[in-house]
């Protein structure tokens, strides 16, 4: 599914707050800070941030779901903590990022069967982007689980009108309809 959005300068601001009040609350760990201290004096922040999302990734692709989720969780801290530090950054190139992790969460909950969480995560992007496609099919996943049929249609009629030739969106779209 692409995912591509078209961000406007408002809507990204106010995600990259909401996704740093929600995600940034927690103070780092020693071991994220000692990450921090150390990946900066070798590469941009960033460049390490998207290292170990990219493990977490890996994590995904073996069915280590929960393990996963604790690096999108910690990548989201990482990355809360250096968008409060001021780092210069692309504002786009973090919106995607930000956007992809939580997206990566609720994907990891469906997995873990904590398909409230993964709603929550999928609300989050939604609420600002309700045309993100994945966002939207990540929550048909969620509602389809919690046997909240009607919903999950009503998702996946919107998920269609963004996506209208997704295969994987016809074919949910039937099973639910059943």
């Amino acid at each position: 599914m692409t995912s591509s959005p078209s961000f406007t300068s408002v809507s990204a601001i106010n995600f990259l707050d909401y996704f740093v009040l929600f995600h940034g609350g927690d103070k780092l760990s020693d071991e994220e800070i000692g990450f921090m201290k150390v990946s900066t004096q070798v590469v941009s922040p960033f460049s390490q941030i998207q290292v170990l999302k990219e493990l977490g990734n890996n994590l995904f692709r073996q069915n280590q779901f929960g393990q996963a989720g604790g690096c999108y969780d910690t990548v989201c801290r990482l990355l809360c903590s250096s968008l409060k530090d001021k780092f210069e950054f692309d504002l786009n190139t973090i919106l995607s990022f930000a956007i992809s992790l939580c997206l990566n969460l609720a994907a990891c909950a469906n997995k873990l069967q904590g398909f409230e969480e993964a709603l929550i995560y999928c609300s989050i992007v939604l609420n600002f982007f309700p045309r993100n496609a994945k966002a939207l099919f990540r929550k048909v996943v969620a509602l389809k689980n919690l046997n909240r049929f009607p919903e999950a249609q009503t998702a996946l009629e919107e998920a269609r009108l963004v996506e209208p030739h997704n295969k994987d969106i016809s074919q949910e779209l039937e099973v639910v309809c059943q």
